[in-house]
């Protein structure tokens, strides 16, 4: 052995081993947390929604007051905003209807879609037909 080298090498004496490095470690372990810390936020953010448990839509005809009927027609100011409502390729849940009442053999109604704010028009719907055409 040489005598003439020092007895300390990096702050440790000689022939002791060098502490393994722990900063790649702690990195590793700080970026998995992250990780999956983002795909749980991202998963919960993406999931989908919980399904809505919609009833079919039944036209009351027994309440008080009722609805306007066009003499001899057959079907009601409630039944034709259905019909209406079915007529656009729009969803129903964006769908606001105003009555214009009846006139004549028509119910007469003006429709908005409430989902992009447009006017749909002014719409009719016969009561003996069900047909259903622009307003005139």
């Amino acid at each position: 052995m040489r005598h003439d080298l020092p007895d300390v090498y990096d702050d440790r004496p000689l022939g002791e081993p060098r502490s393994p490095r722990k900063w790649p470690w702690v990195l590793l372990v700080l970026a998995i947390a992250v990780a999956g810390a983002s795909y749980w936020v991202l998963r919960r953010e993406t999931a989908a929604p919980k399904p809505v448990n919609l009833s079919p839509v039944h036209v009351v005809r027994d309440r008080p007051g009722g609805t306007r009927t066009i003499a001899g027609a057959k079907i009601n100011q409630a039944e034709a905003v259905l019909i209406l409502r079915r007529h656009f390729n729009v969803p129903d849940t964006c769908i606001a209807v105003i009555s214009g009442g009846p006139s004549g053999r028509v119910y007469r109604f003006t429709a908005f879609n409430s989902c992009d704010r447009t006017r749909l028009g002014q719409w009719q719907v016969d009561g003996w037909t069900r047909a259903v055409s622009p307003r005139k």
